[in-house]
């Protein structure tokens, strides 16, 4: 199985959105702080959207809507679904680690630019392809009986998942695109950047930027493990990040130009904010009828 390469979900988090006409200087720059991972910064935005937790709990309830569904009609589907929070929670976090490229020393020790073992395997319960046809014709609403959509359509209706969370995670995934892509280009993160490839040259390994560095087409191969190269490159770059600070400095540059989507989108940001603490409640109260 090809490794999962951070080249490729930063590449995902590049996806533009338009949103309107822009300022040219972010409002009320935010401090720089000493950062040597990403665990402890929190963006302006992070609070117009279902939090980590949140977003594995809603992929909970479906999955256990799913199950009921099935076992309904006579199907013992999804028989574990112990630990799928946590789980989902682990791998949300290690992605959102590689924001501006690998940043976890432990995981570069031993995957390099690749996501650790737990990450990059399967976290579904039970492969659907894997199901017999009978049953998978039920789940997927292709069988005469069963509920319209299948099992699946009936947990997504029962969640309303078409109707409350895609609208407002495109909006706000919209603006998280723009401000990250503006990031790139900021004066602060280019200089960074130029000192983290400096860094990086005096230890023998040639990048313009983390992103470069993760997107070396030498890493993306077929194979189990990294091999020696990949694994020095990677704690090489993690090294120069901590040296120069570069975790902190774009941090603080892409929180200014998240505020500059924030102060131009106010309006449509309030329903959202509102629309969010409705959709967390509502989780919380369907977990606690349907605990994990």
């Amino acid at each position: 199985m090809m490794r999962f390469k951070c080249a490729v979900l930063i590449v995902a988090m590049l996806v533009v959105g338009g949103c309107g006409g822009h300022r040219t200087d972010p409002p009320a720059p935010v401090p720089v702080p000493i950062a040597t991972g990403m665990a402890s910064l929190h963006y302006p935005l992070d609070g117009y959207r279902l939090s980590a937790r949140q977003q594995s709990e809603e992929d909970y309830l479906y999955l256990r809507l799913e199950r009921e569904c099935m076992r309904r009609l006579g199907f013992d589907f999804l028989s574990d679904l112990t630990s799928q929070i946590d789980k989902r929670v682990a791998t949300k976090d290690e992605i959102a680690s590689r924001r501006y490229g690998i940043t976890d020393l432990s995981v570069a020790r031993t995957a390099g630019y690749g996501l650790s073992a737990a990450a990059a395997g399967s976290h579904e319960p039970q492969s659907r392809d894997d199901l017999p046809p009978a049953e998978r014709a039920v789940l997927i609403g292709t069988a005469k009986n069963g509920p319209i959509g299948g099992c699946a359509g009936e947990a997504s209706r029962q969640l309303d998942l078409d109707h409350k969370t895609p609208a407002n995670a495109r909006t706000v995934n919209d603006m998280t695109a723009e401000a990250f892509k503006r990031t790139q280009s900021d004066p602060r993160v280019q200089a960074v950047f130029a000192t983290w490839s400096h860094c990086m040259s005096a230890m023998g390994f040639t990048y313009a930027n983390p992103i470069v560095a993760a997107g070396d087409p030498r890493w993306h191969k077929e194979s189990a493990s990294p091999g020696e190269l990949e694994l020095a490159t990677a704690k090489a770059d993690i090294m120069c990040k901590v040296n120069t600070n570069l975790i902190g400095v774009e941090y603080a540059a892409e929180a200014d130009w998240q505020n500059v989507e924030i102060s131009q989108n106010a309006g449509a940001l309030e329903k959202i904010s509102r629309s969010v603490a409705a959709r967390g409640a509502e989780l919380a109260k369907l977990m606690h009828q349907m605990p994990a």
